[in-house]
């Protein structure tokens, strides 16, 4: 199971502590300052700008054998201690290099040697103990640092480079190397199941070790590999008078194109030279080929007359190398991770010919941002890109462009930070038993702007359960971060057999009797609330997952009373007794475990103190009434909404009535008093019914003059409000406050309720609205309709009211302070 995912910070950033925030690294390999690897580019520019957005960051790492400790200061938050290899790496490197003949091995070498490595674990168990957020960028055994981490329960994190086990199994030879990546393998599958955030470089590594380690796919986010752009300057493709001087100063053939190779001596890097230099260069003999940095250690000498190993280069060599190239070449076939040559061949506006394993991890469309080929293909790929300098010209560009708004290190650290700061600074952590997004129905609206308006003042995060196959994260909104996770498979069943045996849907309090089964969603709540100050119960039916809760404040934000709602859908059998008991039990629950308990309405606050008053002490209790978005809905004149209807092809009527609602029974129930009564006896009036409620009613017969609209999106309904000239609700059973009538209100239709439709809003009948029993609406919508002045007046004092008292401004300020005052 793989993770959807939204990066939290492709919004406004959320809420950041005014203090840094401790911070500690620990790494086989120091960073060293100007880095050349990928792992150093990676490691060196993370952490440094990681330490400008609000991290005291303390790295730790072994560095060459037999010199002195180092303490190198990177900025003036990012602070280096180098720690000297011992005799036993020494030992160690010997050992497997007679195993493993040249195999890098120098990750394994440090890892193994952590138990004895004293003077390492000295300094990072001093580190480790005043740090709120502990990052390890090598799965390094953590045995010997649990203690250091015991008392203070930083928030654990792995940045992973590569999915380091499969590249092991990869890289080192033999038995012995099948066994050291086994070792390997154990580490890297601990640190992932006990770490709190798992970055990795690509959706493909994130796949392979959620498929490896059966790994929670909603902690894995992508922070991929970059490029400084700023540093990199783009090169002109139309400038071959340059380029032939670089490849004179290189001591190239000044008139022969040029394809360039970069690369370390890892493993992937020399297999890649070396199908270069066997199978590329032979067969693209009018392009000069460079093979430059340290993989040319590995190579001896070079098999073809058009190919120059170059060797290590400094930065200024290092311009002159991508000045000179016509292309850059990336054929490489192994390996994890995403290749760092890629972008700085993309911010050098270098033209790339590349494997698709080259271009891993990376968003880029094959002949648009790369021109990508397998190994038969390779080199005539090569000498097709050459010849052609109009598609390198576009392709270079389009690189660039991708590096910019995608790869930068600006960028990627900014989502990393605010990664960190959003799992470990003042966050309030929303549990509901179904996703917010999209918001279609009411639920999911009062949910989405009430944690909008947090997310202002806190960092939220909203764990769901969803019926999808698919794990999801999603930035729902400035510092509000969802997690959707995939009921299990007793859920699904069990939903199937509630609503058989009780003919309706149960699927909330199925969620309460089979949430302490759900393995993944109990795992994502125990990491998620290690961090919170606040957890919320978005209804009551998640709550045995709060029982363990001693330390963090709970609120309960009921969407209605749900005792009181379920008795009118259950019914009255045998086993519907059953479940309205459960109900009850859990609401109960829910009340007395809350500090807080947000009432929709002053009816449901009443209700609760008549249903719970000895667990609901008045003092509890606020009211936070469903609201509105005023700002989205449109007004129209009496002749502009009939100008409007024309052109939209609805049926020509006198006037048009319009109802919203999904496909909750009690609004199914109200959807069919209008099909059956309403419409036959205003046969000159349209009737509109919008949203799921028509999908139960889809084959069912109706007049001429009803017509199903099923769902719309936001704009579409909030139009086909706005050009209606009353909004019906004839709802005769619910609890809660009826979101539709407040969007009814807001786009100035004359709104007709019942009681139970109008519950919870501040309406009087004949100014702002019309209330009255089912039996004496069609009256009461017949007189608006005689008189259109006054059924526009009504619509106007509605739009005004719902913008006074329920606009979602207004109604989330109190909620807002509720939650804010228990977090202190």
């Amino acid at each position: 199971m793989t993770c959807e995912t939204e990066t939290l910070s492709g919004r406004s950033p959320g809420v950041r502590p005014v203090e840094p925030v401790d911070l500690a690294a620990l790494n086989f390999f120091p960073a060293f300052a100007p880095p050349r690897s990928g792992g150093e580019m990676r490691y060196w520019h993370l952490y440094t700008r990681l330490s400008r957005l609000g991290f005291r960051v303390r790295m730790v790492g072994p560095t060459h054998p037999f010199v002195e400790p180092e303490t190198i200061e990177h900025t003036p938050r990012c602070t280096e201690w180098r720690i000297p290899k011992t005799t036993i790496h020494h030992r160690l490197h010997q050992a497997m290099g007679r195993l493993l003949g040249q195999a890098e091995c120098s990750a394994a070498v440090v890892a193994m040697a952590l138990g004895r490595h004293k003077a390492f674990l000295t300094r990072a168990r001093e580190v480790l103990a005043a740090s709120r957020v502990v990052v390890f960028d090598y799965p390094l055994p953590l045995g010997p640092l649990k203690g250091a981490m015991r008392r203070n329960r930083p928030l654990l994190v792995y940045n992973s480079y590569n999915v380091e086990s499969l590249l092991a199994r990869r890289a080192l030879p033999g038995l012995a190397g099948r066994a050291i990546a086994r070792w390997i393998a154990r580490h890297e599958e601990d640190l992932c199941r006990r770490a709190d955030v798992v970055f990795a470089c690509s959706h493909d590594d994130a796949d392979r070790m959620t498929a490896l380690y059966n790994l929670d796919p909603s902690k894995i986010y992508i922070v991929p590999n970059g490029v400084d752009v700023r540093e990199i300057a783009a090169m002109d493709p139309g400038d071959e008078g340059g380029a032939r001087e670089a490849r004179a100063s290189l001591g190239l053939d000044r008139a022969r194109p040029m394809a360039l190779f970069l690369g370390s001596q890892h493993p992937p890097n020399i297999e890649a030279a070396r199908f270069l230099i066997e199978r590329v260069a032979p067969r693209a003999a009018s392009v000069q080929f460079v093979v430059a940095g340290s993989v040319c250690g590995a190579l001896g000498d070079a098999g073809a007359e058009n190919l120059r190993v170059y060797g290590p280069f400094d930065d200024a060599e290092k311009t002159r190398l991508f000045r000179a190239a016509t292309v850059a070449v990336n054929p490489i076939f192994s390996g994890s991770g995403t290749n760092l040559k890629m972008l700085e061949f993309f911010a050098s506006a270098l033209p790339v010919v590349a494997t698709p394993m080259g271009a891993r991890g990376l968003a880029v469309e094959d002949g648009r941002h790369v021109s990508l080929a397998d190994p038969e293909s390779f080199a005539d790929r090569v000498v097709d890109l050459v010849e052609n300098p109009t598609r390198r010209e576009e392709m270079g560009r389009a690189a660039r462009d991708l590096a910019e708004t995608r790869y930068d290190w600006a960028r990627i650290s900014e989502d990393a930070a605010e990664i960190l700061h959003h799992k470990t600074h003042r966050r309030v952590l929303v549990l509901s038993e179904y996703p917010v997004t999209p918001a279609s129905f009411g639920g999911k609206v009062r949910m989405r702007h009430l944690y909008g308006a947090l997310g202002r003042e806190t960092n939220v995060t909203v764990l769901t359960q969803t019926p999808d196959a698919q794990c999801r994260r999603l930035a729902i909104a400035p510092g509000v971060e969802e997690i959707n996770i995939p009921e299990n498979g007793l859920k699904r069943i069990a939903k199937k057999a509630a609503a058989a045996f009780l003919g309706v849907a149960a699927d909330d309090l199925v969620a309460r009797l089979t949430v302490r089964f759900d393995r993944s969603f109990r795992r994502a709540f125990r990491r998620e609330s290690r961090f919170a100050g606040c957890v919320v119960l978005s209804q009551p039916f998640l709550v045995p997952l709060v029982r363990g809760l001693s330390d963090v404040p709970v609120v309960y934000e009921s969407h209605d009373v749900a005792a009181l709602l379920k008795k009118e859908l259950y019914g009255n059998g045998f086993l519907a007794r059953r479940a309205l008991a459960a109900v009850r039990r859990c609401e109960r629950e829910a009340i007395r475990r809350a500090r807080v308990v947000a009432a929709c309405s002053e009816e449901d606050r009443r209700r609760f103190r008549e249903l719970y008053a000895d667990v609901c002490p008045p003092e509890r209790l606020v009211v936070v009434p469903n609201g509105v978005d005023y700002s989205r809905h449109f007004v129209y004149s009496l002749d502009e909404k009939r100008g409007l209807r024309r052109r939209s092809g609805l049926p020509n009527a006198a006037a048009m009535a319009a109802f919203l609602g999904s496909g909750h029974p009690p609004n199914v129930e109200a959807a069919r008093f209008i099909i059956d009564s309403l419409a036959p006896r205003l046969p000159d009036m349209l009737f509109l019914l919008v949203g799921g409620v028509c999908w139960p009613l889809q084959f069912e017969p109706r007049s001429s003059n009803v017509v199903l609209m099923f769902e719309q999106d936001e704009i579409v309904k909030n139009r086909l409000l706005a050009i209606s000239d009353i909004a019906l609700n004839p709802l005769t059973s619910g609890s809660g406050t009826s979101l539709k009538m407040l969007d009814c209100m807001a786009a100035g239709a004359a709104v007709v309720a019942t009681d139970k439709g109008a519950r919870g809003v501040a309406i009087e009948s004949g100014v702002n609205g019309v209330v009255c029993a089912t039996d004496a609406m069609a009256d009461e919508i017949a007189c608006l309709v005689a008189d259109p002045a006054l059924c526009a007046e009504i619509g106007s004092r509605g739009r005004d009211l719902a913008r006074e008292l329920y606009d979602w401004s207004v109604v989330s300020a109190g909620f807002v302070s509720a939650i804010l005052r228990e977090m202190t």
